[in-house]
């Protein structure tokens, strides 16, 4: 790849400096900005930095080490959270099956990277929106170890010639998203001939929210369930939880009652009994990790005849916005695909 005149970590982190409030209607000198999907970060590449966008495996600034990711957030009752997941690169399945994590291609373009963001508006014209905060990005340790794993999964389906089966709920922080002009977009794969849907390595929007508010806005870190995150590198964050669990298993929620000195008959109870086996003093749904991951814990209570009294709910939505997508852009398939459950039965 042709590298740019920005060769330094810190020339890079400046200049994004420079752009913070601009409006880039006042930036895009080529027009960009009535192309579509990706033109803010497309207007930036170009117009700002001067070099043209490109889909090589190579970091945007290669003599750096940088990958320049533009990535936009909304405000809503909760707080600040990413308005998408951020794409990384394309997964070639024939050249990067048989990598490490350390020499895979999204460690190579993504182990740092100059994160620009900026608030998405509804109703307001691309051309009003600016640039808020820039920052030099780099996974904290923590992160870096699930993060692996995450990658590891993904490969294990790879390997096993079961590439066409991947999906985004398979994994945590770092996730496999389909990419390509439409859904039937896909590659070939190795050892087998079903064809694998074209997938993306991409940081799931849970773990860009905790992000854009641990690194842009300063909100403190959340409680963390991993007290010591070297406890990762012999088991994964899936089964550290079953490992806090299991020993409880076969207890009556009298006898944890009893056991954690819990005495309260709230409505959230199993709820309330779950976090103390985790060692959680707050809600479970807000820890570090549950965040990142989008974990859902769901506390379910079987009748002794078997029945499941209560029915799970989800996010409300949209008649005439439902009646309006297909099922892989749907606001349903985007809350479902990238999320994780997690189930504890009383």
């Amino acid at each position: 790849m042709q590298g740019t005149e920005y060769r330094t970590k810190e020339s890079i982190l400046k200049r994004a400096q420079e752009v913070i409030g601009i409006p880039l209607a006042d930036i895009d000198a080529t027009g960009r900005l009535s192309s579509g999907k990706g033109a803010i970060g497309t207007v930036i590449e170009e117009s700002w930095y001067g070099y043209s966008p490109n889909s090589e495996s190579e970091p945007d600034f290669p003599e750096a080490g940088v990958e320049l990711k533009v990535t936009p957030y909304v405000r809503g009752r909760n707080g600040i959270r990413a308005k998408e997941r951020l794409v990384c690169n394309i997964i070639n399945y024939m050249d990067e099956y048989d990598k490490t994590f350390e020499t895979s291609s999204f460690w190579h373009k993504c182990n740092t990277m100059l994160l620009m963001s900026y608030e998405h508006l509804q109703g307001i014209p691309k051309g009003e929106f600016k640039i808020d905060a820039a920052i030099l990005f780099s996974f904290p340790e923590e992160d870096l170890i699930i993060i692996e794993h995450d990658w590891e999964t993904i490969m294990k389906k790879v390997r096993s010639g079961n590439a066409h089966l991947i999906s985004e709920g398979d994994t945590l922080y770092l996730a496999a998203c389909t990419k390509g002009a439409s859904a039937a977009s896909v590659r070939q794969q190795p050892f087998s001939d079903i064809p694998a849907k074209q997938r993306a390595y991409s940081l799931k929007a849970s773990y860009m929210t905790r992000i854009l508010n641990a690194y842009i806005f300063g909100e403190t870190q959340s409680e963390s369930i991993i007290k010591d995150w070297r406890v990762l590198k012999t088991s994964t964050f899936e089964e550290y939880l079953i490992q806090k669990v299991s020993p409880y298993f076969g207890m009556t929620q009298a006898e944890l009652k009893e056991h954690f000195g819990v005495d309260t008959t709230a409505k959230n109870l199993n709820e309330i009994l779950l976090a103390k086996m985790l060692e959680i003093k707050g809600k479970i749904a807000y820890t570090e990790e549950f965040q990142k991951a989008g974990i859902i814990p769901k506390t379910i209570r079987v009748q002794k005849n078997g029945k499941i009294k209560e029915n799970m709910s989800f996010p409300t939505f949209d008649f005439i916005q439902l009646s309006q997508e297909t099922w892989e852009d749907s606001t349903l398939y985007n809350y479902l695909a990238p999320t994780k459950f997690l189930f504890v039965i009383f």
